[in-house]
């Protein structure tokens, strides 16, 4: 009798090329969303009439649900294939943008981007993932660009969708990103252009089979459902068992504090900055996108021109002389909320923290490559990155709060405040009303800056003390 032939494990097949231009569309939208929507929030608020009290809601929650639904993500992902949880994120994601669009109170400007934060917290791990896997050599390097130019071209975009619609536009714009996204997701998975479990080939089977009713009964519960046993089922073949190591020095853990600070300051800054600009300085929007698309340009430049330092002068000094640049743009620009001398001289100091965060940035990646163990190399970065986007949440929740803590001083009437974000600066309140609000707002932000300059220095501090350990030799 022939014995049976050993079984020999076969791996996920690649990505087809086809399914790349979505992948990277993803990663371009999630860069994009964050800088186009902070452009926007003062229209928005001003639109509205109300929301300036709860004006770090929609970033903080964003952020937040974003950067915590990964792992779980994640983990349906082992049970159903990456393609099914990135088709079900773009749906969400769609969903909150069709909601964000119908908004009316500032509520469900809130409500929809915690939906949206969901629907990007489920597309853009399986996206990177997906990007990872492809045997296309220029996918990665096209990957960084995409997330670099969504970056910059947010909130251009923003005032592009502005001066041709409105404010719900760009919820509208997002929606059909969403729903192009969802398609091509599909059509992925029936073509077999991505690994798809049997599971995953199940339901496939039967939402083809199935009529509308009976999706629409059953499709949330049953997703829902699937959500709360992914707990109790193994992963699938696409799951990763290696296992992970986490380095344990105290130098690592003071590096991830500066890297989650580092996070918050620069969020933060993005968000709160138009309150200042458009708020009290009265300034269009063109001049908010300026200084916006400035702040990402000077760090991405420096970020690229820096590569060569460590090497110079270490990665330690490195990492403490962005820092202290980071440092001195944000309180040369909090010195100056006073009265600038000219636009030109505020531009200055936001570029200068823009350069010192990018410059910061490479001396943390050198760190990992020289002074964290190998094996430990990939969960380092992660947990790196991980605490750069945690830190959004962190500065925003912070900063929302002092804000929403000064304006709530007003002893008139509160809403009428909102109207100092829009196009006509508070020139449809009444007299006694400008005069009152104006005032508290303008406290209200130069108290914002000064936290973030406190910020600033506490990271710089970290990094002074900061004394990583050496690497320790492979066994």
């Amino acid at each position: 009798m022939t014995p049976p032939p050993p079984h020999i494990p076969t791996l996920a097949p690649r990505p087809s090329p086809l399914a790349l231009p979505a992948m990277l569309l993803i990663v371009l939208l999630s860069a994009a969303d964050m800088t186009a929507l902070a452009a926007a929030m003062p229209l928005i608020v001003s639109g509205l009439k109300n929301g300036i009290d709860f004006y770090a809601w929609p970033f903080f929650l964003y952020t937040g649900v974003f950067t915590l639904s990964m792992p779980l993500w994640g983990k349906l992902a082992g049970l159903t294939g990456r393609m099914p949880v990135l088709v079900l994120g773009a749906l969400i994601y769609a969903t909150g943008a069709w909601t964000g669009s119908l908004s009316y109170q500032f509520v469900m400007v809130v409500g929809s981007r915690i939906v949206q934060g969901i629907g990007m917290g489920a597309m853009l791990p399986m996206a990177l993932s997906v990007i990872a896997d492809s045997d296309t050599p220029a996918v990665r390097p096209l990957s960084v660009f995409g997330s670099i130019l969504g970056t910059l071209i947010g909130a251009p975009i923003a005032w592009w969708v502005v001066q041709h619609g409105s404010w719900q536009t760009l919820f509208q714009i997002e929606q059909r990103l969403g729903l192009g996204l969802a398609a091509w997701g599909l059509l992925t998975v029936w073509s077999r252009r991505l690994p798809s479990i049997s599971l995953a080939r199940q339901l496939d089977t039967q939402l083809q089979a199935a009529r509308g009713p009976f999706f629409a009964l059953f499709a949330t519960p049953a997703t829902l459902a699937s959500l709360g046993l992914v707990s109790l089922t193994r992963q699938a073949d696409e799951a990763d068992a290696h296992t992970l190591q986490l380095p344990r020095s105290p130098g690592f853990v003071t590096a991830a504090l500066i890297s989650t600070l580092m996070g918050a300051i620069t969020v933060s800054m993005l968000v709160f900055l138009p309150v200042h600009l458009q708020g009290v300085a009265g300034l269009p929007l063109r001049d908010t996108v300026v200084a916006l698309v400035v702040i990402g340009a000077a760090l991405l430049l420096a970020q690229a021109l820096a590569v060569p330092l460590p090497r110079w002068i270490g990665y330690r000094a490195t990492l403490r002389a962005g820092l202290l640049l980071a440092f001195a743009g944000t309180l040369a620009f909090t010195l100056l909320l006073g009265g600038m001398p000219s636009p030109w001289t505020g531009i200055m100091a936001l570029a200068v923290f823009g350069a010192g965060q990018g410059i910061a940035h490479v001396g943390l990646e050198t760190y990992i490559r020289e002074g964290v163990p190998p094996a430990s190399h990939g969960t380092a970065m992660g947990l790196f990155m991980f605490g750069r986007v945690i830190g959004g949440p962190f500065g925003t929740g912070l900063v929302g709060s002092l804000l929403g803590a000064i304006l709530g001083l007003s002893l008139l009437q509160f809403d009428h405040i909102n109207l100092l974000m829009g196009p006509l600066h508070g020139s449809d309140l009444r007299a006694q009303e400008f005069a009152g609000f104006l005032p508290l707002l303008t406290i209200a932000t130069a108290a914002m800056h000064w936290t973030l300059a406190g910020l600033a220095g506490l990271t710089l501090l970290l990094s002074l003390v900061w004394r990583p350990a050496e690497p320790q030799a492979p066994e």
